[in-house]
């Protein structure tokens, strides 16, 4: 699939705010009902935490992960929502400041600022709808992000990370967002190496790949079609739409889907 161009950088603002507006709308306590064991609180530290992570990551130009630097376990919500404030004002300028193809470190095997706009957008638009899901009203979100979303899902999630090696073991899938245009097929197998935070080293484990542009279309054995902002919180297990259609070989869509069920690793 050929993704839209898009201003990546200008979705982190809208998505942030967003999640700021129904996070600071929430009871500090209310439970996070798609982040099970967290509460509003708790989602506010932890993206303020990533934002805080990649900005560094950028505005350093580093080649290797920095530490992560939490808020203060004492800060109460005006203090959190000062520091979400400047972590993201930062964000925002050092991708503004950096070209996309500037490098800078990332656990894939795209190490550039482009890679890093991109997952920041994403990262904030699934957190800005656990932040709605807290508050409990959920607002639209854009059919092309989420089109790039479960774009960047499928390409760089459970495949493995950097230097993770992917053997297929079972059959082609296919996934289409028809009010989008979108389709992608993947190949089912196992991922040996390195998670993505590199602590980890998993040794065949279930996972897929995109499958590469010669595959012939009529291989895959099933396919999942929804809308794309349906699709994309699918695969990201959560629930704010029920669109998801699966058809052809139940067993092999099964196999797929406890993939997804088993979580991003």
């Amino acid at each position: 699939m050929q993704t839209v161009s898009l201003d990546h950088v200008d979705h982190i603002r809208r998505e942030a705010s967003l999640l700021r507006a129904a996070l600071a709308s929430a009871d500090p306590s209310a439970t996070v009902p798609t982040c099970p064991g967290w509460h509003a609180d708790d989602l506010l530290r932890h993206v303020t935490v990533v934002l805080g992570f990649w900005a560094t990551v950028v505005e350093g130009r580093l080649i290797t992960p920095p530490a992560v630097e939490q808020p203060s376990p004492a800060a109460h919500r005006p203090e959190l929502l000062e520091h979400f404030d400047h972590q993201l004002a930062r964000l925002v300028r050092v991708l503004q400041d950096a070209p996309a193809d500037t490098a800078a470190w990332t656990w894939s095997d795209d190490r550039t600022v482009g890679f890093v706009r991109r997952r920041v957008a994403h990262e904030t638009l699934i957190h800005r709808l656990d932040a709605q899901l807290t508050a409990g009203a959920v607002t639209p979100v854009d059919a092309q992000l989420a089109t790039d979303g479960v774009d960047e899902v499928l390409r760089y999630f459970f495949g493995g990370a950097a230097g993770a090696q992917f053997r297929r073991r079972g059959p082609l899938g296919s996934l289409r967002t028809p009010d989008t245009g979108a389709d992608w097929v993947v190949e089912l197998g196992d991922v040996t190496g390195p998670t993505r935070d590199g602590h980890k080293h998993q040794d065949r484990q279930p996972g897929f790949r995109l499958a590469d542009a010669t595959v012939p279309a009529s291989e895959p054995t099933f396919t999942i079609s929804a809308g794309a902002v349906d699709l994309d919180a699918w695969l990201w297990r959560r629930p704010v739409g029920s669109g998801i259609a699966i058809d052809g070989d139940p067993d092999d869509a099964a196999r797929f889907t406890a993939i997804i069920l088993e979580g991003i690793r």
